[in-house]
């Protein structure tokens, strides 16, 4: 399993390694940045096709707070135990921003629901614990 996806589980899994990262991550950026992985696959075949495209970019369909994607665990997978330090929101200021992307024109096909139920679905396949 990638880092992106045990950290992006971590709130369920609660693996040792991955588990304080996302409020790391909040510390550092503000928000946590997703994506689905064939968002990342189109956008990459996006900007070679775009010659006038320079630059680095952030793919993210959206940034979440931790306790925004501990919040959708509980209500989708209501069997699954979240921790309730990640339930409060931080409110932290975001400083990343993936609108660069967007104004080039590119469109995001799957939406944050998607990004969590698909990572969830493939760490399992991956053989995670079942939740």
């Amino acid at each position: 399993m990638s880092q992106s996806m045990g950290i992006l589980i971590s709130q369920v899994t609660e693996d040792k390694i991955w588990y304080p990262t996302p409020r790391q991550l909040e510390d550092i950026i503000g928000k946590l940045p997703i994506v689905h992985i064939e968002d990342v696959r189109e956008a990459h075949i996006f900007c070679i096709e775009k010659p006038s495209v320079s630059g680095r970019f952030l793919c993210a369909k959206a940034l979440l707070s931790s306790a925004e994607i501990a919040n959708y665990w509980q209500k989708k997978y209501p069997h699954i135990a979240i921790n309730g330090e990640f339930v409060e929101n931080l409110d932290r200021e975001i400083v990343l921003s993936s609108t660069k992307l967007k104004e080039l024109g590119f469109e995001y096909k799957h939406g944050v629901e998607k990004i969590l139920d698909d990572t969830l679905k493939c760490a399992q396949e991956l053989g995670q614990p079942q939740f």
